[in-house]
């Protein structure tokens, strides 16, 4: 570990970087810095970087076993890349007795050993703003109250939270509802909602430190050059491509001549194996992101009563004739699959907010529902 120690001038900040315009940078980013002049010290402590070089890293990745690590850089380059990156720097500083500095500083260099900083990272449980929250609490013990009130006025969901910095990433958000499953949808405490950068800043300025304010001073030291919305920016949203999705649909199936009596057996079946097609395809992604990984919020995943990975069996068996009966059985099944999730989603919508992807795939919803009842009937008159 460092063997110096701090001046009296010496003082440690969290630096709090607004979210970006790439997605690994959606959410913003946290760091402390431990500055004092009269020492030379100046070191920036960061939580969540990881190395693409690392032997395996797609795959370790998407089983959330890639270690991160915590690295250590001069505030120069952290300033200096945010401004570069359009991205605003706020910095608080830390209301910290001399020995509770020290205790921090001792902390944060322990954790930058080489046996020491990596670990496995949790996007909701263990990442760069939770970190620092419990170096906190290490450094200070019992005399650093965090509020126990939630910032935004009600208790959010994991997800919810989310879902807040995701409104310039819609296309993306919505892989990323798809892809979490029922522990995103807990609502979270006050301290686990300090997994957000800009959370973990407002409690900050809340907490109390031995009666006194944890945070002794706050100042913008870069400033983000805002931009303006473009039209694309304004339309980058699911729902008009499953809505123009569904348009187009029902003009096709005007043009086949389709009608409730004939039940779409003018519709070619192309157009069904596709949409099977593609349902079991994302659920066979989905199944073993809830048994064969270790993230944590895959499990229990909502999204396979949508996306049902049976499809790309039952696709081999659409055009023989001597199965036509159950899979007009199973199709009604999966009609009732369909409306059993979405009634569980709308419940959970009205009990705690759990989600906004289904409010993108009404449109889609709609045309499954009607292939799903579509299907059954036309197996069942064939059979």
């Amino acid at each position: 570990t460092n063997a110096q120690t701090l001046s009296p001038t010496g003082k440690i900040s969290l630096l709090t970087v607004s979210p970006g315009e790439e997605l690994y940078s959606a959410f913003g980013h946290s760091a402390l810095w431990v500055y004092d002049y009269e020492r030379g010290i100046d070191r920036v402590y960061n939580y969540g970087t990881f190395d693409f070089r690392t032997e395996g890293f797609y795959v370790k990745f998407v089983q959330g076993t890639l270690p991160y690590t915590l690295s250590v850089s001069s505030s120069y380059n952290i300033l200096e890349g945010s401004r570069q990156s359009n991205r605003s720097v706020i910095e608080q500083e830390l209301n910290l007795s001399a020995t509770q500095k020290e205790k921090l500083f001792l902390l944060l260099e322990t954790n930058y050993l080489p046996e020491n900083r990596e670990y496995l990272y949790k996007f909701f449980y263990d990442n760069c703003s939770t970190r620092l929250r419990d170096a906190l609490v290490a450094a200070c013990g019992d005399s650093l109250v965090y509020s126990n009130q939630p910032i935004l006025g009600k208790a959010k969901s994991y997800r919810q939270l989310m879902n807040l910095y995701l409104q310039n990433h819609k296309p993306v958000g919505l892989a990323m509802n798809i892809a979490i499953g029922l522990p995103s949808d807990k609502i979270c405490t006050p301290q686990q909602e300090m997994y957000l950068p800009d959370n973990l800043m407002t409690h900050f300025s809340k907490a109390k430190l031995g009666g006194k304010s944890l945070v002794k001073s706050s100042k913008q030291i870069v400033e983000k050059i805002q931009a303006k919305t473009t039209f694309w920016d304004s339309i980058a949203d699911p729902t008009y491509f499953f809505l123009v999705l569904y348009v187009f649909y029902f003009i096709f199936k005007k043009l086949k001549g389709v009608s409730v009596s004939n039940y779409d057996t003018r519709l070619p079946l192309w157009f069904d194996k596709t949409l099977l097609g593609i349902l079991g395809f994302v659920g066979l992604i989905l199944t073993p992101l809830w048994f064969l990984t270790d993230h944590g919020v895959t499990d229990w995943n909502q999204s396979l009563l949508i996306f049902i990975p049976f499809h790309v069996v039952v696709l081999f068996f659409l055009n023989k004739p001597a199965h036509y009966q159950w899979l007009s059985k199973y199709f009604m099944a999966c009609l009732v699959v369909l409306f059993a999730g979405l009634f569980v989603t709308v419940v959970g919508i009205f009990w705690n907010g759990f989600s906004f992807w289904p409010t993108q795939l009404l449109f889609f919803y709609a045309l499954l529902a009607e292939r799903y009842y579509s299907l059954s009937k036309r197996f069942k008159v064939v059979g």
